[in-house]
């Protein structure tokens, strides 16, 4: 349209001495916004107000033409308004055949044929190839409604016999709808089906078409023969034959370097004019109030696309039955399955050396720790709340502070023992005695950190109310203070790493079990799943920000559970001779290790070690 105005004005033969000018309005395929844009085209020139008058042969309104809307549904809406004022309303689309009763409609133009003209292209192609046999399918709008009548009227003196007709609903979900008119296409057993439809609902209709692979011929009213939003259908090829109608047009050779300087231009305006200010606008030229584009919403509310009603904005978030969460759920049911697994050996051999070494009671509250560290995942589902919110993260890091002080203070205990192996007979006993207060001590600075974290972040009710809408529909989940959470969990990763600092170089023990190997892959593993956690985490989305932590909580999880406790039921369930406290002397007794390399020649795997003529711990 801008084109087409610029062209003429351009031409001092067409109008000279006249410049054309113009105010455009997308209407949004809403009455509403059709309705208030054409009320502010009608006002008074000089007022800018639409008075009722008992006579308006001198008014003059802002414009002296209309051109538009595209559709005859919404033609419909503002024709007979127009009509009143004798307003030349011209439309470029809109085909229904009532708009040529000059009574109803007098100042009503259009640049294409009446629904008409293609009913009876449609009826001569149905006869040219014997088609008696069909249905007929049309939008629930003016222009589907005209179409069908149309079609109806003419076929009825014919050998034509219409077997069914349907309607799409558009103002409705047209689904359930779809499926009875197809459903009634096939009872009927009808292969051809002409379609009287605009575009976007002829897209819904024929998805539905090559969803149930369904054939036919296809005959295409105008609206739909060539638009994308059907012929782009992933698989319509599939749905038999497509006969459309179209009207003849002209290309217009300039238009497509001047569309193109037209957008580029505007994009410009638009960057310079969000760089300016936030919004739509910039604030030395705010929208004026008949600008429905420009309208702002109240605070907490937006808008939809195409829409001019501002609406409360609703939220989702994780539920139990998503596809990504049933795969999460199914991950700790097996992992909570091995913690009770590994649980129930534990306390069947309980006492016995090998127990004793890893942690005797500590390393059954550390397994229940990291089951419930599993249940504390479930705070991430459902609708948050105010209680869910403080408890998610802390509880999913000072229940791993167990387990993982648990194997610091072994840890420490081995490294004890390797470097100062002078002390460490008369001073471990001493040192196991103070293993439960050491692990509070670990968790009594964890829940501290937990209880920093709740005092960092907002109650939810507070973040939602001091929310910035600008969303219809958004994902939901609880606030998050970065920093407070990484020091949480870097303090459970700083355990893991002091722990793996304390193993990785002690001395291989020689016949006995090798305790610090267990230790050194699983708190490795346990840094690395959180060092990469962190970019990762960074840069996501909320709702992929908590399946993703959710998914790392359960990596760490298996991280320390695998490597720590499965060695461990090997040697229960497999080679159970080895649990003698022999096996474990260095860790019970605080005998330091013995190198690999002083190990006697004639030793072999499994039996005691020999002590030494010089051996200071020979029994």
């Amino acid at each position: 349209m801008k084109y087409t105005v610029d062209e003429i004005n351009a031409n001092q033969v067409l109008l000279p001495g006249i410049t054309l000018g113009y105010n455009i309005f997308d209407t949004c395929s809403q009455s509403a916004a059709l309705v208030k844009a054409t009320m502010f085209l009608l006002s008074d020139k000089a007022t800018g107000e639409l008075a009722v008058k008992c006579n308006y042969t001198d008014y003059e309104p802002r414009v002296v033409a209309i051109i538009g809307p595209q559709t005859s549904e919404m033609v419909t809406v503002i024709g007979n308004l127009l009509g009143f004022f004798l307003m030349p309303q011209i439309s470029y689309a809109a085909t229904s055949t009532k708009f040529s009763d000059k009574g109803l409609y007098p100042s009503f133009m259009r640049t294409v044929p009446d629904d008409q003209v293609q009913a009876v292209a449609i009826m001569h192609l149905l006869q040219r190839f014997n088609w008696n046999w069909v249905a007929l399918v049309g939008s629930d709008d003016e222009y589907g409604r005209q179409g069908l009548q149309e079609l109806s009227s003419l076929t009825e003196n014919t050998t034509i016999c219409i077997a069914y007709k349907g309607r799409i609903p558009v103002y409705t979900d047209p689904y359930p709808e779809i499926e009875i008119i197809l459903n009634n296409i096939n009872i009927t057993d009808v292969g051809v089906v002409v379609v009287f439809s605009l575009a976007k609902h002829a897209k819904v209709f024929f998805e539905e078409v090559v969803r149930r692979n369904m054939t036919a011929v296809w005959i295409a009213s105008t609206a739909w023969a060539l638009n994308s939003r059907v012929s782009d259908l992933p698989d319509i090829h599939t749905i038999g034959t497509v006969i459309g109608l179209t009207d003849s047009t002209q290309e217009l050779p300039l238009f497509i370097s001047y569309a193109r300087e037209l957008f580029t231009k505007i994009s410009q305006e638009t960057q310079e004019d969000s760089e300016g200010a936030p919004g739509h606008t910039h604030p030395q030229n705010p929208c004026p109030e008949y600008d429905i584009q420009c309208k702002k919403c109240p605070k907490g509310q937006w808008s939809l696309v195409s829409s001019i009603n501002c609406t409360e904005p609703t939220f989702e978030y994780l539920t139990w039955s998503q596809p990504e969460v049933l795969g999460l759920i199914l991950a700790a049911a097996v992992l909570i399955a091995c913690h009770a697994s590994v649980g129930v050996l534990f306390l069947k051999h309980r006492g016995t050396p090998l127990v004793r070494a890893s942690g005797g009671a500590l390393s059954g509250l550390a397994l229940l720790c990291l089951t419930a560290s599993c249940l504390s995942l479930g705070l991430f589902l459902g609708q948050p709340g105010n209680m869910a919110c403080r408890l998610q993260m802390p509880l999913n890091s000072i229940f791993p502070t167990v387990a993982l002080g648990t194997i610091t203070v072994i840890s420490l205990e081995m490294f004890y023992v390797t470097e100062f192996p002078e002390k460490a007979v008369a001073h471990l006993d001493l040192i196991k005695r103070a293993e439960g207060w050491l692990v509070l001590a670990c968790c009594c600075v964890q829940a501290g950190l937990c209880g920093w974290f709740t005092q960092t972040v907002p109650l939810l009710s507070q973040y939602l109310a001091d929310m910035d809408i600008h969303f219809v529909k958004e994902f939901l989940a609880c606030p998050v203070e970065l920093l407070s959470l990484g020091i949480m969990q870097g303090f459970n990763v700083g355990m893991a790493l002091v722990s793996f600092m304390c193993t990785f170089m002690a001395v291989k023990p020689v016949h006995q079990y090798n305790l610090a190997r267990d230790i050194t892959f699983s708190t490795l593993l346990y840094c690395v799943i959180w060092v990469i956690f962190i970019p990762i985490y960074t840069s996501l989305s909320d709702k992929f920000k908590s399946i993703v932590y959710m998914t790392f909580s359960l990596g760490s999880n298996i991280g320390l559970v695998a490597p720590y406790y499965f060695p461990k039921c090997h040697l229960l369930l497999k080679k159970p001779e080895l649990n003698k406290p022999e096996y474990f002397r260095s860790f019970l007794e605080g005998a330091p290790p013995i190198p690999l390399e002083e190990e006697p020649p004639t030793q072999t795997d499994g039996q005691e070690p020999k002590a030494k003529p010089d051996d200071p711990h020979k029994d």
